[in-house]
């Protein structure tokens, strides 16, 4: 009898893989009420106490009722100077009060003055931060503002450079282009050039003003007034405008300063050789509500919007979309627009929902660098999250150290970072304290203008050291009692890395 045949021994079916790692659990949104009771032993003092517990109540809940009694004093933002209304909203509006006629202040006085600090009060530790900004102009100068023709452009930035000259203790205006020590030109806003070659005489809409028809005449009143040019250009385009030359200025100072596509750097973009210097927006004092708010609702919020022209906005949209539903709270995050408000306004409702996250998303604009958004994340006390920026800044935000920097192009280190900073509450919170705090102290709109100043100042040295010389040469601002007294002007920080908010860059953290 045949011997039947012999089934092969069964094979073991191989291990099933590994199940990856269960992530931490992100902490659930806080209650809708927060306590009414405070502990005992509170340090923010006794002027403020009393309405503590008041407003702890409606902390995480409306915005604060404009009825209750300020903790702290607003700082007033209406400037001392003559200009142009910017827009109709409220916040950015500016009166037409008379320029200071008196003689420029005494040594003793000008020591005296002193910009207003930005106190907040932070809602869960009990604790008053008032941060005085730091300013290294000390000089007295008087300075004029060509007035706008277009006041509704650029709305938002004139009312960030009023206010930076309404604080500044070394600042007075005139109307007087001959006895100011400089001219600013916000190009975005001021159409014409009124002693330029053609400063539009011509044209209807253009009304001479008298105050500049003798440099229109005179060759040496026009030079006089070049001299102490100083372009604020905060056009979107990198690049220069039309109706300034290179060198027909003291400083040009240039808020869009790289070239980028689909929110990758693709080079430097056509500059000027001639004290052209890089420039940021900066926080208003209008952006602040004097409160760090303890109670946050919303574990992520993202309001930037879809536009096929914000290629890298989009996909920031995307990943976070994906993102809150992966990590199950996109029942309490925002992702997306929230209202149509534009540059022309300050939107409360944006802020007031900034200021109820724990973190904040931002991105910047596609093809150039520099917008609003991210002075007004830095004001609301969330954690904030930007793209990494190529344009020199002279107090840089750093990683992981004031706010958190990402690659439009790495998303799973955008998903681990998101993460990490959702289930570590604490420490997502300690960054964003020191990155709100570093930002009163380094980036309100009067210490941006400061930054102007002495960069300016600096240029001038320059400036004046060429006419006397005959030489072109950088040698006179670094040799220049003025210029000595300075550090991280335009001129020091336009090709120093340092000063990059670039995850590559020297000093950037990068400790996880």
């Amino acid at each position: 009898t045949p011997t039947p045949p012999v089934s092969p021994p069964s094979r073991p079916s191989p291990p099933s893989p590994p199940s990856p790692p269960a992530l931490p659990a992100i902490p659930a949104a806080p209650p809708a009420k927060p306590p009414t009771t405070i502990a005992s032993g509170t340090p923010i003092g006794p002027e403020v106490s009393a309405v503590v517990a008041r407003l702890r109540t409606i902390a995480s809940g409306a915005p604060i009722a404009p009825e209750l009694p300020a903790v702290v004093a607003p700082i007033a933002t209406t400037p001392t100077a003559p200009s142009s209304p910017v827009g109709k909203d409220p916040d950015l509006a500016v009166t037409n009060a008379t320029p200071r006629s008196q003689p420029p202040p005494s040594p003793l006085e000008l020591q005296s003055r002193r910009a207003p600090e930005s106190c907040t009060l932070d809602l869960k530790t009990e604790v008053k931060h008032c941060v005085e900004p730091e300013l290294q102009f000390k000089k007295h100068w008087w300075v004029h503002v060509l007035p706008p023709d277009k006041p509704d452009k650029g709305a938002r930035f004139q009312h960030l450079i009023w206010q930076g000259l309404d604080l500044h203790p070394g600042v007075d205006l005139t109307d007087d282009p001959d006895k100011a020590d400089v001219i600013f030109f916000m190009s975005t806003s001021t159409k014409w050039i009124p002693w330029g070659e053609d400063p539009g005489m011509v044209k209807d809409e253009y009304v001479p003003d008298p105050r500049y028809l003798p440099a229109v005449a005179n060759t040496t009143i026009k030079q006089g007034y070049t001299d102490k040019f100083v372009v604020l250009d905060e056009g979107d385009g990198p690049g220069t405008i039309k109706r300034v030359d290179d060198g027909e200025y003291l400083a040009y100072f240039k808020r869009s300063w790289v070239l980028k596509n689909n929110g990758t750097l693709i080079k430097d973009p056509k500059r000027f050789a001639y004290n052209y210097f890089p420039m940021s927006y900066s926080v208003s004092d209008n952006y602040t509500d004097g409160f760090i708010q303890n109670h946050r609702h919303y574990h992520v919020v993202c309001t930037l919007r879809r536009n096929k022209k914000q290629p890298a906005r989009g996909r920031i949209l995307d990943w976070l979309e994906e993102a809150v539903e992966t990590f199950n709270i996109s029942h309490t995050s925002e992702v997306g627009e929230v209202n149509h408000a534009q540059r022309k306004t300050i939107s409360r409702q944006y802020l007031d929902i900034n200021r109820r996250a724990h973190i904040v998303v931002t991105c910047n604009p596609s093809h150039w660098e520099g917008d609003f958004r991210l002075w007004e994340a830095m004001a609301s006390g969330a954690l904030v999250f930007v793209d990494q920026m190529h344009v020199p800044i002279s107090h840089p935000l750093r990683h992981k150290q004031h706010l958190i920097l990402y690659d439009t192009l790495d998303k799973p280190e955008f998903f681990r970072l998101l993460h990490y900073y959702l289930t570590h509450p604490d420490e997502a919170r300690e960054i964003a304290l020191q990155g709100y705090l570093y930002a009163m102290k380094h980036h309100r709109s009067v210490t941006r203008l400061d930054y102007i100043l002495r960069s300016a100042d600096a240029a001038m040295a320059t400036h004046n050291y060429a006419a006397t010389t005959g030489l072109v040469s950088g040698s006179g601002a670094a040799g220049s009692a003025s210029s000595a007294a300075y550090n991280r002007t335009s001129q020091m920080i336009k090709t120093n890395p340092h000063f990059l908010m670039h995850l590559d860059s020297p000093t950037a953290l990068r400790r996880r």
